[in-house]
């Protein structure tokens, strides 16, 4: 009898236990893809309930590969907190941890690939350089793989916050989200001192209520955008960069995240500095206060959300998903706007 992968509903979200297997040749890394992912993994997939790790990285690799491959030795514990893109698990928050393994790649190895997806897609092999653009899973893979160690390595990745540039991905809210913004507000006001207004936590992951990109948005008032000018440096030593040739009229923006300081790919924040009482920071406070009184429109703009990252997974700058959205966020400011006068 074939038994169950061990994902386990906890509370809100799944525990899942995994392993990956590390197949390596001509300093390439073997991975998979399927059409609708956008991105690589590892060969692998979920322990069975009542099977070993080891029992499971061999099953795992036969299935993927039609080759039965025997263990080198063990590389790395994974512990991995990130939001589900799939199926009943699109928004929930997953903790994986996972067992990674170093496989004894066999003389003419000619891997074939006949396995499917947890959610129904054929899946193909593909041979990655460590320094290809393609973005693959574990990313960690990129920099440990250079420099291998005899050691097990253990590795915490959390991507509650933050989310790769060019994708769209949402997850349900996370009381986590709260305490980075107000961890956040408190750093702005310390390098603003008495230019910034006020500091305000705003966009989706401000609205407890619905799903959200894991990215924090925060909003700046400044009486002049001078002010703020003259701290470009010291924003940038916070992590913070300024992108000018992003910035929408009447504000200035700032981003971090790997992406922006050049280690990786990953947007975490954006602060959006703008004139006090100005339409725009009006804008951004009507429009959070508004969704977080009132629950039916809420949903439906989060109804509208998934929609279009489920249409939209990669898209460069997020503009079709930007774009989705326009209306919807046009007629709620409307709204906003008189709810406000009442």
């Amino acid at each position: 009898m074939e038994h169950s992968d061990l994902t386990l509903p906890v509370d809100s979200g799944w525990l899942n236990l995994r392993v990956g297997a590390i197949i390596q040749k001509d300093g390439k890394i073997l991975m998979v893809s399927n059409d609708a992912a956008g991105y690589c993994y590892s060969v692998g997939g979920r322990i069975r309930f009542g099977e070993t790790a080891e029992e499971a990285v061999i099953r795992e690799v036969e299935e993927e590969t039609g080759v039965r491959m025997e263990i080198d030795r063990l590389g790395f514990l994974q512990e991995n907190f990130f939001f589900g893109d799939t199926g009943d698990k699109i928004g929930a928050l997953i903790q994986e941890i996972s067992y990674y393994f170093y496989m004894k790649t066999p003389e003419g190895f000619d891997p074939v690939c006949e396995s499917v997806s947890s959610d129904g897609q054929c899946e193909y092999l593909k041979w990655v350089s460590p320094d290809c653009d393609i973005p693959y899973y574990p990313a960690f893979f990129k920099t440990e793989l250079k420099t291998p160690c005899e050691t097990v390595k253990h590795i915490v990745t959390d991507e509650r916050i933050g989310l790769r540039r060019g994708t769209v991905r949402l997850g349900d809210h996370q009381q986590l989200w709260e305490v980075e913004a107000a961890r956040t507000i408190h750093e702005l006001k310390e390098i603003f001192g008495n230019a910034a207004l006020d500091v305000q936590h705003v966009g989706s992951t401000a609205i407890p209520t619905i799903k959200a990109k894991p990215i924090i948005d925060l909003a700046v008032a400044v009486q002049r955008f001078d002010d703020a000018v003259k701290l470009i440096p010291e924003m940038e030593r916070h992590g913070y960069y300024y992108r000018p040739e992003a910035e929408p009229m009447a504000q200035m923006l700032f981003a971090k995240g790997s992406y922006y300081d050049g280690t990786g790919d990953i947007q975490t924040h954006f602060v959006h500095v703008v004139q006090a009482a100005s339409r725009e920071w009006i804008n951004y406070i009507n429009f959070r206060d508004y969704m977080s009184t009132h629950p039916d429109d809420a949903k439906a703009y989060e109804a509208l959300k998934l929609r279009l990252a489920t249409e939209n997974p990669t898209d460069d700058g997020r503009r079709k998903y930007l774009a989705g959205k326009r209306d919807f966020i046009l007629d709620a400011l409307r709204k906003a706007a008189e709810w406000r006068l009442q």
